[in-house]
């Protein structure tokens, strides 16, 4: 498992290629999703948004089980939300 819990404002393919690396390589990577606010959908943002069946994507929930305010967001391209506030 590789955990990146970090967050690029743009989207950078370079990043992507390289987690898809790790993914053939038989890793599982999981990303989040960014604390912007934004919906990474319409602004994808690295590696949060990379194109792979290989990498899951997590956004920020509260104790209450709804969106942080400050996480991103995407039906596409977001998987799921865990407390992290």
């Amino acid at each position: 498992v590789l955990n990146a819990s970090y967050s690029d404002n743009d989207y950078r393919p370079a990043t992507c290629e390289a987690m898809q690396e790790a993914v053939d390589a038989g890793m599982l990577v999981v990303v989040s999703a960014g604390n912007a606010a934004s919906d990474n959908d319409a602004r994808p943002v690295s590696p949060a948004s990379c194109p792979s069946a290989g990498i899951i994507t997590v956004a920020n929930s509260t104790a209450d089980e709804v969106l942080h305010p400050s996480s991103n967001h995407g039906a596409r391209s977001v998987d799921l939300a865990a407390p992290g506030t």
